[in-house]
């Protein structure tokens, strides 16, 4: 079975039409039938309330303001009992200093750990499961204070899994690391 068979329709939302003109493009040369394609807004989305069962938002959320108007969308069209996956980035990170330095790309819109609980407890979502990774920058030359660190080596070696799970989330779950990495994977349900 292919994966788009799992899901009986799958709708992207993106603000951004060329991304979502290669995402149409990509599905059909993948012959994916069952997915479509919307211009939106994340703190206004065009759907009534409880219309998924599942909504999947991997590494968006962090550039995108006011994200806990988001999470009450994401409760607010999501069906009781429903789930969502999404990550957030940390402020208190090595990736918050570059992408500070990097001025050309978008303002990033980290928040710490406590107000990433805080906000998914206050949009009324329950938190099932969460993984903290990502302790290096995955890319950027600046500040030049942390260009050792930027090596690809790092990468690669991060990268290598022990056990199931990556170098970097080992050293993640390490006590005083884990509030440390960027990124905070929730796996979340809507409350009643």
């Amino acid at each position: 079975m292919h994966h788009s068979e799992a899901v009986p329709v799958g709708v992207g939302v993106d603000f951004s039409l060329p991304f979502l003109g290669r995402a149409a493009s990509q599905a059909r040369q993948r012959q994916i039938q069952n997915a479509f394609f919307l211009c939106g807004n994340a703190r206004r989305l065009p759907f009534p309330d409880a219309s998924f069962g599942f909504i999947y938002s991997f590494s968006s959320l962090y550039c995108i303001p006011h994200v806990d108007k988001v999470l009450l969308e994401i409760r607010r069209v999501l069906e009781p009992g429903g789930v969502a996956v999404f990550d957030l980035g940390n402020r208190w990170s090595l990736c918050t200093l570059v992408s500070l330095a990097h001025t050309e790309t978008a303002a990033p819109c980290y928040i710490g750990v406590p107000t990433m609980k805080r906000l998914i407890a206050d949009a009324g979502l329950e938190i099932l499961w969460r993984r903290a990774y990502q302790i290096l920058p995955l890319w950027g030359r600046k500040p030049k204070w942390l260009r050792p660190l930027l090596h690809p080596f790092w990468k690669s070696l991060l990268e290598k899994t022990v056990r199931g799970r990556m170098i970097d989330e080992w050293i993640c779950r390490l006590p005083g690391v884990r509030i440390l990495a960027f990124r905070h994977l929730f796996v979340c349900r809507r409350e009643g």
